[in-house]
């Protein structure tokens, strides 16, 4: 989130390297081209994603999520380093994660290089919204596919937190996950193993246990820390640090902790003498102590107290700056719209049978841009894509709606024409509108509106549109919707009985 509130300001100041280019290097993708889940896309997007396989019907928000069963379900974690994406193997998966044959202990992700989880293989490419490209030439090793691992042992393990991609919030200083998680902060590896590297743990609004055990939420894999080591504490707005193992220490700036110890922002927390993390809090009321420009929201040392400036003086500075941010991206990224999200029905049982691996890639590959191309007909952007589902912006509720009707009457004919499975391509849609954070030159947005369209769609019986009240009510009266129920947050959603009713002029 840091990273992408730092383009926002590099942009702001005018700089920038173009839509396919973010903080100085290209906006990626990963096409996986063998294995179960061959032909879909993940777009890479956020600061923190995780790698692995969990059931198709449990809601996970951004992470890269695999069915083929030689995948562990914490299988690896990608992340945004200053120089591009790297990836990083969990010790406890199954199979080894290998870039280009190698362990990806902290590999730096590269267009053309393919990462191989058991059966699966991807292939890492640049991101250039939808556009056709050449289907990749496929080699594929002999695999015993009645076996679910590579390996000769299986450890069980539990999911690690999803992390989503956040949004700012502009009234106190905090940023709210899109799945409704208030992030207060992050925990910054200063000393660690090397099973850690130089990692970031986000904080959340809530209590929070640190050691290497598969229950705690930020999990340290090091064999010296205890199976639960310590705790974060969040009670009304502040956070302390808990001591839990009753065989290693837990020191906050080097003094040894026995019950609970208010935490500041740069304080320095030591686990088992051995891993460091350094504080940093959003909050506006902690005590400011950073000392790096690295450490500042502004760039600057903004942190701390200089030789002439008190800290109620440096408070006022970065508050300032704050402030400067917040209006920077109201005017900037925040815009009334709505949002489609389509998603292929059964996509998993498509690709069973006898389909090779070129025509599952090649049919996917042509149902996105047919999906791209009605999109854009309707002047939509195809936004960030998720497996095979893709998520749309239009400024027109009334263009939303048309370009979904237009994908459900002109599918027979893409099916009949392009799609070379055996099995026909079927659609959800859902439509949302309201007011969103969207980056239109990257291609991604920051929004629960994002998430109440997913939810939607989720709704929607096969090959049929389901839209928000919002949505219904900046539509023309005559548009032939029928109520259709309610989600779980009380909006009421309408389900388009006759698709082909719609003007497409």
């Amino acid at each position: 989130m840091r990273r992408w509130i730092e383009s926002i300001k590099k942009r702001a100041g005018g700089s920038h390297n173009g839509a396919a280019s973010v903080d100085g290097f290209t906006q990626l993708e990963l096409l996986v081209i063998e294995g179960d889940d061959t032909g879909q896309r993940f777009t890479l997007d956020g600061d923190v994603m995780h790698v692995g396989r969990r059931p198709p019907d449990e809601l996970v928000q951004r992470e890269i999520l695999l069915q083929d069963t030689t995948v562990s379900s914490r299988q690896a974690q990608i992340k945004r380093h200053d120089d591009g994406y790297h990836i990083i193997h969990y010790p406890t998966a199954t199979n080894p994660t290998l870039i280009n044959g190698e362990v990806a202990r902290d590999s730096l992700l590269t267009v053309g290089s393919k990462i191989r989880i058991g059966r699966v293989v991807m292939l890492i490419k640049h991101s250039e919204d939808l556009e056709t490209r050449s289907v990749p030439v496929i080699t594929t090793e002999p695999v015993d596919r009645n076996s679910e691992t590579l390996s000769p042992s299986k450890v069980q393990s539990k999911d690690l937190l999803a992390n989503p991609p956040p949004v700012v919030s502009t009234t106190d200083g905090t940023i709210t996950g899109m799945a409704g998680i208030t992030f207060i902060g992050q925990l910054v590896v200063e000393q660690g193993s090397d099973s850690i590297g130089h990692s970031m743990f986000p904080i959340e609004a809530r209590s929070m246990l640190l050691g290497r055990g598969d229950d705690c939420d930020i999990q340290i894999l090091d064999a010296e820390i205890s199976r639960v080591q310590a705790e974060l504490v969040y009670e009304d707005g502040v956070s302390y640090l808990a001591q839990r193992s009753n065989t290693k220490s837990s020191k906050l700036n080097g003094k040894e902790i026995s019950d609970r110890i208010r935490l500041n922002n740069g304080d320095i927390i030591t686990l088992a003498e051995r891993i460091q993390l350094r504080v940093e809090l959003h909050e506006g009321d902690t005590t400011i102590a950073q000392s790096t420009s690295e450490r500042s929201i502004s760039g600057r040392n903004a942190g701390g107290a200089s030789d002439s400036e008190s800290e109620a003086e440096s408070l006022q500075r970065v508050m300032e700056e704050k402030l400067r941010l917040d209006r920077t991206i109201e005017e900037q990224f925040t815009v009334q719209g709505s949002f489609l999200d389509v998603d292929v029905a059964d996509s998993y049982g498509m690709k069973l049978g006898n389909a090779t691996p070129e025509r599952t890639i090649v049919s996917f590959e042509r149902f996105r841009q047919f999906v791209a191309n009605t999109v854009a007909a309707f002047s939509g952007q195809v936004l960030n894509s998720n497996g095979d589902e893709l998520m749309c912006f239009f400024d027109s509720p009334v263009d939303a709606v048309k370009s979904g009707a237009a994908l459900l009457t002109d599918l027979e004919k893409f099916n009949q024409e392009e799609n070379l499975l055996a099995a026909p391509f079927r659609i959800r849609i859902g439509i949302h509108t309201g007011r969103s954070l969207v980056d239109l030159e990257r291609g991604v947005a920051y929004s629960e509106i994002l998430d109440v369209a997913g939810h939607l769609q989720k709704k929607a019986q096969t090959n049929h549109i389901v839209v928000s009240q919002d949505t219904l009510d900046q539509l023309p009266a005559d548009l032939p919707f029928e109520y259709a129920g309610e989600i779980d947050n009380g909006i009421v959603f309408h389900t388009l009985t006759d698709p082909t009713s719609l003007n497409r002029g």
